[in-house]
């Protein structure tokens, strides 16, 4: 039935971004008057979280609302509890990042809580010489599904992948990532495991961390909450 949508809207000489915002903020106010709590997942790609708004700029389903996380965010300040997103920072420039986690502190109510889950560069850096058995079992999983045919020097194609592939624009370290959120408001920043956390409405809610390839995830990934004060 989406298809069919995007279809008829193509049909009819919409834009691609003209169809997906046309019944956006119908979908927001929908959900703010039906949730006291207000939970936004930003790039929520095939995670569909049940009570959360579930955004993403290429919309799977009519459910999920289209969001360009590179724009204004469409949503009143001070009234969202708690915001996540994974696997979506690297996707944008940092100064892009720096927008969008200004937005996010604008639209938090004071004390809501963000939640970014990416991947981690020093991880990264370090496959480059690390050759322990959690490091072995990351190279030999990217290259067997993302770049097959590689048969020696598997790490530095691995590392180029993940600078090159999927559309990433910049790593972080921990370190780069702290200092963005202190940089952009944010306290009470704390570096958390996957599917981890002590907000019982932030916990398992990481969708790598739930697939078959949860290992990987955790080798990967750095994950960091805070808060607004």
């Amino acid at each position: 039935m989406y298809q069919l949508k995007k279809r008829l809207k193509k049909f009819l000489g919409l834009l691609p971004w003209q169809e997906d915002e046309a019944g956006q903020q119908k979908q927001i106010d929908s959900y703010f008057k039906r949730n006291e709590i207000k939970k936004i997942q930003f790039g929520c790609g095939p995670n569909y979280l049940a009570d959360w708004l579930n955004t993403d700029i290429c919309k799977s389903s009519d459910d999920v609302v289209y969001m360009d996380i590179t724009r204004q965010l469409p949503l009143p300040a001070g009234t969202v509890h708690f915001i996540t997103s994974e696997h979506l920072l690297e996707h944008i420039t940092f100064c892009k990042a720096r927008e969008f986690l200004k937005e996010c502190f604008r639209v938090l109510k004071p004390g809501g809580i963000i939640r970014i889950t990416t991947p981690d560069l020093e991880t990264v850096i370090d496959l480059y010489t690390n050759q322990k058995e959690d490091a072995r079992a990351y190279v030999d999983h990217i290259v067997r599904h993302f770049i097959p045919g590689v048969t020696y020097n598997e790490n530095v194609f691995v590392i180029n992948n993940a600078f090159r592939n999927w559309g990433h624009q910049f790593l972080y370290d921990r370190s780069t990532l702290v200092h963005l959120l202190e940089e952009t408001g944010y306290i009470a920043i704390e570096q958390v495991l996957p599917g981890e956390s002590k907000h019982p409405l932030l916990q398992k809610i990481d969708f790598r961390d739930q697939s078959g390839f949860k290992k990987i995830n955790e080798f990967e990934v750095m994950v960091f909450e805070a808060a607004r004060p």
